[in-house]
C-alpha cells in the first residue's frame, strides 16, 4: 500500500493506519479487521475532522493519479443521460461495429450478448442447408439513473426526486398572489399545496343514473312482419 504524503498536520500513527486502510478497502470492516480494531471504536474515530479531513486528502490524491476529476465525472453523466439509440446504427438502420461507434456512444453501453443459432433454409435447388444467424443484444448503462443524479447536481429536484411536487406548488404560491393583487375579480380559492394526482372518477349517484336511463332512446319495436 503506497502511503500519501500528508498535506495537513500528521495524525498519530494508528490514526494514519486506519485512514490509509479505509481508503483502500473503502469498508470499515475490513479496515477494522486489518488493523484488529473494535468496529466501534473506529466508526467514532471516523467521524474526527481531522480524520476526515486526511481521508479526503488520500482520496484527492489518488483521484489525481487516476485522472479523475469532478468534471470528467459530469461528462460521462452527460453522455450516459443524453444518448439516443439512434446513435448505434447508420443512415440504413444496420448496426454499426462495436470499433466503429463514435466514443459519446460507445461509453454509453455496458455489455454486448452475441447469440448464433442455426436456421434450416432452403437454397437455390432445394437443398435443405443451415444458416448461422447471429442476435446482438446491446445493453446500455440507466438513462434515466443518469438524469437523476445531474438533476440533483444542478438543483432541479431534491433528494426525494420531488422536482414536479416542488414545481407544482411553486405555480400554485404565484397564483395565490396573483389573486391577491387582482383582489376578487374572478372565483378562485387559495391552493395550500399542489400535486400530481392521477384523477380516478366517482361513482355516478342513483339520480345521475336515473337520469341515463331517462335520457336514452326508446328500444326500436319489432318488426311484426318477421311472424307473418
Amino acid at each position: 500500500m503506497q502511503k500519501i504524503a500528508n498535506i495537513s498536520p500528521p495524525l498519530p500513527t494508528k490514526w494514519e493506519h486506519l485512514c490509509q486502510h479505509y481508503v483502500m478497502h473503502g469498508s470499515i470492516l475490513k479496515a477494522t479487521k486489518d488493523l484488529r480494531m473494535n468496529r466501534s471504536s473506529v466508526t467514532k474515530l471516523l467521524r474526527d475532522p481531522r480524520i476526515a479531513k486526511r481521508i479526503q486528502e488520500i482520496q484527492a490524491a489518488e483521484f489525481q493519479d487516476l485522472g479523475i476529476t469532478a468534471e470528467r465525472v459530469k461528462e460521462e453523466l452527460a453522455r450516459v443521460a443524453f444518448a439516443s439509440a439512434a446513435g448505434l446504427f447508420d443512415e440504413e438502420g444496420r448496426l454499426i461495429p462495436v470499433h466503429e461507434l463514435p466514443d459519446d456512444v460507445a461509453a454509453t453501453i455496458t455489455g454486448i450478448d452475441v447469440e448464433v443459432q442455426q436456421k434450416m433454409r432452403k437454397d437455390d435447388d432445394g437443398n435443405l442447408v443451415a444458416e448461422d444467424v447471429v442476435t446482438k443484444k446491446i445493453k446500455r448503462a440507466d438513462k434515466m439513473a443518469a438524469l437523476a443524479l445531474l438533476a440533483r447536481h444542478f438543483k432541479i429536484v431534491g433528494a426525494e426526486d420531488d422536482g414536479v411536487n416542488q414545481l407544482a406548488t411553486a405555480l400554485a404560491d404565484r397564483l395565490n398572489r396573483a389573486k391577491r393583487r387582482m383582489g376578487e375579480d374572478f372565483p378562485l380559492e387559495d391552493v395550500d399545496d399542489a400535486r400530481y394526482v392521477e384523477r380516478v372518477p366517482e361513482p355516478a349517484t342513483a339520480a345521475e343514473e336515473a337520469r341515463i336511463i331517462v335520457s336514452a332512446p326508446p328500444a326500436a319495436e319489432p318488426d311484426s312482419n318477421l311472424w307473418d
